[in-house]
């Protein structure tokens, strides 16, 4: 597994390249080495076909001249003058006699369609004389040949006609031939004595040549017999390639032909079962195709040429196509130590390498950009902190002033004025508090409280605050300081035309694992206070406030709402219920109570 892994490119470059080889490359060697061998096999196929067509033409020639002589010796038989002078040759001048029997030797020939040095025909009567379709003063001279042992033996055992291909005696002395095929055959009926012998022998190599000339394609045909032995040919100077492709062949009777182990000879045969023997065409695919060999070296030389063009063009293009990348990742290695100003030109770029490069140069500009906003902002910050820092110095002396008015005035027995400072010291510890953002709803409670106690001293007691909370929810976590804006808007407005009887009313429920918190009064109503808004703007700010508060802390589940009513004003909140109950109560306090 390790190995494999090793083997597998890493670089862009070398994976394209490798997926070239693989996809491309390799599949189309393979490709073309099967069209190469499926061309050679085509061709191999149809010249084997061809072939076979050739030696059926042969083989019906041959079978067709075997009946054209049995048919001529039949008609010769029939022929009342050469009866007449078999019968009585003495009844005819010797002149004569060879003028009738030359005639009907031409006919034969002529039936035969066969050169006439490729025919020999010999006629002999019982008595002894002889009549050739050859010159041959001997015979001609003497008037009589002997009989040979194949007409004693037909005259013997009575039989007709027979075809021999062993020597005949006769005509290989005058042929010179030994290439014959013998037709031997009695003349006369059969419950006669016979009129006489005639002998007919056909030069079936010279009938070989003769026949394939005519063929459109020249190959090297032979005759050979059972026992592998070739009889004749169409060319003395080439052998048979093997036999043992003829003992394939015979092995295959389903197989046209077979070829060499180099696949340079075709070698394709058909029997002719009445004589044993055996039609063999020998095709060599070297004079078709040229050198069979050289054109397959040739051929790789010239793919291998190709293939190494193809690799170098591909590096090329990959090259093409991974430099802009190289040139890009060395540029994004570098863009931090110049601080993202480094940018890619794109003049000799085009098309996707273009747009990546542009698209780098648009990012590099933004990550600057925000880098410089940041840089920014944290400059803010730290002047934001320092004037935080400089403003908390202020709260903790109005905390102190508030403690020694708060003792000055219970020195003097000025109650009322101890609690204020006590109440605005809770509101101005709260404010100061930036450490949480949500506070139990108790400790909200007890804000508000304090607000009321401040604001029913300032209006004179013209209201008052009731509250309806459930004491399971006193630890529910609620913004801090958000009721306040609610119940100042309420005062602010709702009760600024009455001088007396003021009610707000603060509800505190849950419903549907959300918090609800009402602030209820009985003022003029929002219509009403609408009027004077122009005069005090703080509500709309104070509300405002409230609403993008909900919105940071819960998104789209804090709401706030003002609704109507008869007789006063409604404001609604919603957000979801969180219970933090704390593991201890208690806590300090930067304004002491009046109780110490």
């Amino acid at each position: 597994m390790r190995m494999a892994k090793r083997l597998v490119p890493t670089s862009l470059k070398n994976r394209l390249f490798a997926a070239f080889l693989l996809l491309i490359l390799i599949p189309y060697s393979l490709l073309q080495l099967r069209n190469f061998n499926i061309i050679q096999s085509t061709f191999e196929t149809n010249i084997g076909s061809q072939n076979k067509y050739q030696l059926e033409q042969l083989k019906t020639n041959f079978e067709e001249l075997k009946s054209t002589v049995l048919k001529t010796v039949f008609q010769m038989e029939k022929d009342s003058r050469i009866r007449l002078v078999l019968q009585n040759a003495s009844a005819y001048k010797a002149e004569a006699r060879f003028e009738i029997v030359s005639d009907k030797f031409r006919d034969m020939i002529n039936n035969l369609q066969q050169p006439d040095d490729s025919i020999y025909i010999t006629l002999t009567d019982l008595q002894g004389s002889v009549y050739a379709s050859y010159e041959t003063n001997n015979l001609l001279a003497n008037g009589k040949i002997e009989h040979d042992r194949q007409m004693e033996n037909m005259l013997r055992n009575k039989t007709a006609y027979v075809w021999d291909t062993g020597k005949d005696e006769v005509h290989a002395a005058v042929s010179g031939r030994s290439t014959l095929l013998t037709f031997y055959s009695l003349l006369g009926d059969a419950a006669e004595p016979p009129l006489g012998f005639i002998r007919v022998s056909i030069d079936y190599e010279k009938w070989l040549k003769n026949v394939v000339k005519n063929f459109p394609v020249q190959q090297s045909f032979f005759i050979v017999n059972a026992d592998g032995e070739v009889l004749a040919r169409t060319n003395q100077s080439l052998a048979l390639h093997s036999e043992r492709l003829l003992a394939s062949l015979r092995q295959k009777s389903d197989a046209d032909y077979v070829t060499d182990a180099n696949r340079s000879v075709i070698v394709t045969d058909i029997g002719i079962p009445s004589m044993d023997w055996y039609l063999v065409s020998q095709f060599s695919l070297d004079w078709f195709f040229g050198d069979l060999k050289k054109i397959n070296s040739q051929f790789f030389v010239t793919f291998l040429f190709m293939t190494f063009v193809f690799i170098l063009i591909t590096f090329f293009i990959l090259s093409t196509i991974t430099r802009p990348l190289q040139i890009l990742h060395k540029k994004m290695s570098g863009m931090v130590a110049q601080n993202f100003k480094i940018r890619v030109p794109t003049e000799k770029y085009r098309g996707e390498m273009l747009v990546l490069a542009t698209t780098f140069n648009k990012m590099a500009e933004d990550i600057s950009a925000l880098v410089e906003r940041v840089k920014m902002e944290e400059r803010q910050k730290e002047a934001l902190r320092f004037q935080m820092l400089q403003a908390q110095m202020n709260p903790h002396f109005l905390l102190n002033t508030l403690n020694t008015i708060k003792w000055n005035a219970l020195s003097k027995e000025d109650r009322e004025t101890a609690e204020m400072c006590i109440s605005l010291g809770k509101l101005l510890e709260a404010s100061l508090n930036a450490e949480s953002e949500l506070i139990h709803l108790q400790d909200e409670l007890e804000l508000i409280r304090a607000y009321e106690y401040i604001q029913t001293f300032r209006f004179n007691q013209k209201f008052e605050v009731r509250y309806e909370c459930e004491t399971k929810l006193r630890y529910a976590l609620v913004p801090k300081l958000s009721l306040q804006p609610l119940v100042e808007n309420a005062i602010q407005h709702g009760f600024s035309r009455m001088h007396e009887g003021g009610l707000i009313r603060i509800r505190v429920y849950d419903d549907r694992n959300r918090l609800i918190l009402e602030v209820e009064d009985n003022g003029i109503g929002i219509e009403k206070a609408a009027m004077s808004r122009h005069a005090r703007k703080r509500k709309s700010l104070g509300l405002h406030n409230v609403r993008e508060r909900l919105k940071l802390l819960f998104k789209q589940e804090g709401e706030l709402e003002l609704i109507p009513l008869p007789q006063g004003t409604m404001a609604r909140m919603r957000f979801p219920l969180l219970i933090s109950a704390p593991y201890q109560d208690g806590g300090d306090s930067d304004v002491e109570s009046a109780a110490r």
